[in-house]
């Protein structure tokens, strides 16, 4: 389902009419060769030039359509956007380019006209093609429009449609599934006309799995899927022998250098880095350069990178000659995640940590920072990484988090006098079985409500009209939404129990409510997902919180919010101790982090 444009150049001669003078084909020729050499080059301005020059003397030529469509193709990807369009509706008037000029003008509009408008373009444009191919093109490239402005329900309608067409698209059956989560559209494997349930489940993005199924060896059959599907093993070896830096140099690489659950944890750890001894880089291509959080990354490391401008074959030459003894993956297979770059050896020693909670099986990640309870040596033959344990947790945290605001329970649209029961994970992590153990919860509980992160309507109506079908009305669930850092934590300080997600526990949420002294539920599995906020827990004092099973977790929380004496002595309890607990020493955290990573480096240069 790759989006761009496409152009004539490269097809056969027979397909683009010629006159017989044998002077104007070659010169056709030698203009074609030309342009593809400036493109190879990456000079994209050099080559619009000399179509535009062509175009200005061979105004009668049979081949003007064909030129101002592959013009119009480098301007489009140049940003010229108008022009491009021109070029287009003169193309379209033969009639074997139509379909592909319609195509490359419905990108046009997605990329400079307003949202609407392209939607009512790609409707047009799909209306008019015949081509099979660019008819599929145009309505997924309609659907990733859906899906960047989060309607998704439209974009779930076009994934249909497509795969009707042509049922054997694997990376759209993924995003299917992905956008049907996110709707807590259940079940989630509902099959289609020549796409059957198996099928779906095979093409689940592995990011999707986790929240899907706790069992360590699906989630590491579904991580290996999608690390054959966008990985190709360029080396394996890297020489080090040319490293003549003295300090250990340490990089991270991330999109997510920015407010966001990596950056929020993450933050403290690069300022905590002993400058003496380590040398600390972050290579970024996160969005929004004016985002406090990224400016205080790029205050705390030594050197900041971008690589947002570079291809995967740039960035990996880049990071490669910068020496990096240790490269830390941010990424791993979440969204935006760039894992040729480490399947091409760039790092002596290559790290996955925080942005994927469970095996990657990348080509060359080597290890994973975990703790012992997180990371069971009884699972290690389901994880294809090495772990590094961590002495008490494996998620290093944030002690400069903003303090809370002073919004109560009714700017929350929270009840004041009812029991709160708070889910703050995303909707992705939502299983109907737990769902349906959180309404049995609130029918147990009658003076209770449950507040949902879910900010999106559609969301909502799949959640209240479940919640109907088990008796539980709209006046039983508050929704929420996003909201900046110091009312998320008074929005926790308003909740009386926060229950985990499961398989796919919190880990930066369960963090955010520990630090506000809020009790977290939560039931722990096999996996590395279901088991993170039971570590964190352990770590914080409050092993109490901690299931087994989905029964247990219904069972504590019914007595929880039964027993208010109970609950608000472990309220207590994490308010008081917070300070004192390895859960939110970085600096120690930093430390131990570095010994391990010292004793791996001397390791590996005395081979």
């Amino acid at each position: 389902m790759k989006k761009g444009t496409r152009s004539f150049i490269g097809t056969s001669k027979a397909t683009v009419p010629m006159k017989s003078q044998e002077q104007i084909l070659r010169e056709f020729d030698e203009l074609l060769a030309r342009v593809a050499q400036y493109v190879q080059e990456g000079n994209r301005e050099a080559a619009i030039g000399v179509y535009k020059d062509w175009l200005n003397h061979n105004k009668n030529s049979p081949y003007t359509f064909g030129v101002n469509l592959n013009l119009g193709s480098l301007l489009m990807e140049s940003g010229y956007y108008e022009e491009a369009r021109r070029c287009f509706d003169i193309s379209m008037k033969v009639p074997a380019f139509k379909d592909l000029s319609l195509h490359n003008q419905a990108l046009v509009m997605e990329r400079s006209a307003p949202v609407y408008k392209a939607i009512e373009f790609y409707r047009k444009a799909e209306s008019q093609i015949q081509d099979l191919g660019y008819k599929i093109a145009v309505i997924n490239n309609l659907a990733l429009v859906f899906e960047r402005n989060l309607r998704f329900s439209e974009a779930i309608a076009c994934y249909e449609k497509s795969l009707s067409l042509n049922p054997n698209q694997p990376k759209l059956i993924g995003h299917l599934v992905t956008d049907r989560q996110k709707l807590c559209k259940w079940p989630i494997y509902r099959e289609l006309p020549n796409v059957p349930v198996e099928v779906l489940k095979e093409n689940t993005a592995a990011l999707v799995t986790l929240g899907i199924t706790d069992d360590p060896e699906e989630q590491l059959r579904s991580a290996r899927r999608s690390a054959g599907d966008i990985t190709k093993l360029v080396r394996d070896q890297i020489d080090v022998s040319q490293y003549k830096h003295g300090k250990i140099r340490i990089g991270y690489l991330s999109s997510n250098f920015s407010f966001h659950a990596v950056s929020i944890l993450t933050a403290e750890l690069f300022e905590c880095h002993n400058k003496e001894e380590f040398e600390v880089y972050a290579f970024s291509w996160s969005p929004n350069p004016e985002c406090p959080m990224l400016q205080r990354i790029q205050r705390a490391v030594d050197v900041f990178v971008p690589i947002h401008e570079l291809n995967d074959a740039q960035a990996s030459e880049l990071i490669r000659n910068t020496q990096i003894d240790v490269l830390v993956d941010l990424q791993g297979l979440s969204r935006g995640c760039r894992p040729q770059i480490f399947a091409d050896r760039v790092a002596p020693i290559q790290i996955t940590y925080l942005g994927f909670p469970g095996s990657t099986a990348l080509p060359n990640i080597d290890y994973a920072i975990a703790d012992r309870y997180v990371l069971p040596e009884s699972e290690l033959a389901f994880f294809q990484e090495k772990p590094i344990y961590m002495e008490h947790c494996f998620q290093v945290n944030d002690r400069k988090r903003l303090p809370a605001s002073e919004k109560g329970r009714g700017e929350f649209g929270l009840p004041e006098e009812k029991f709160v029961f708070g889910v703050f994970n995303n909707p992705l992590k939502f299983r109907s079985d737990v769902f349906d153990v959180w309404m049995r919860i609130l029918n147990r509980v009658s003076d209770s409500v449950l507040c949902l992160l879910t900010y999106e309507k559609e969301t909502q109506e799949s959640l209240l009209r479940y919640a109907a079908e088990r008796g539980i009305g709209a006046d039983r669930i508050v929704f929420t939404g996003l909201v900046p850092p110091d009312d998320n934590f008074a929005r926790y300080r308003s909740t009386d129990l926060v229950l985990d997600t499961y398989p796919f526990n919190g880990g930066t949420s369960t963090s955010d409510a520990l630090w506000m002294g809020v009790p977290v539920l939560t039931c722990s599995g096999r996996s590395f997902a279901s088991r993170m906020s039971g570590s964190l827990l352990r770590t914080a004092g409050a092993p109490e919180l901690i299931s087994n099973s989905l029964a247990e977790y219904e069972e504590l929380a019914v007595r929880y919010a039964t027993e208010s004496g109970t609950l608000a002595a472990i309220r207590e309890r994490l308010t008081q101790t917070r300070d004192a607990t390895p859960l939110f020493n970085t600096p120690a955290f930093t430390c131990e982090l570095e010994v391990k990573l010292r004793d791996l480096v001397q390791q590996q240069r005395s081979q």
